[in-house]
């Protein structure tokens, strides 16, 4: 179960710092500066340092020096398989790649 929540940890800060980047670049009316800055920041900041800690006893949460080393490899190549399928939609169909992360 280690290695969900360590995954899990990953896509919080990445979930946190979308957030904060949607809310830099729209400035939604409705909100306050606390929404759209300080908020997201603690979060990420708090975040980020669980992240850390989990990164640095990671033997803790997954139990073997084999484990830990395929965990790294395949979240790597997760995030290594989703920019070459970005790039390749960029260049094969830019009119889908235009819309990822768009209403």
């Amino acid at each position: 179960w280690g290695i969900i929540g360590y995954a899990l940890q990953i896509l919080f800060v990445l979930t946190t710092l979308a957030v904060l980047v949607f809310m830099w670049r729209t400035k939604p009316d409705d909100t306050t500066v606390w929404h759209r800055v300080v908020a997201p920041v603690l979060a990420l900041i708090g975040l980020a340092v669980t992240l850390w800690l989990a990164t640095d006893n990671i033997e803790l949460l997954i139990p073997g020096s084999g484990a830990v080393t395929i965990t790294y490899v395949v979240l790597a190549a997760a995030v290594a398989a989703g920019v070459v399928y970005a790039l390749a939609l960029r260049r094969a169909r830019p009119s889908i790649y235009q819309h990822i992360g768009r209403r």
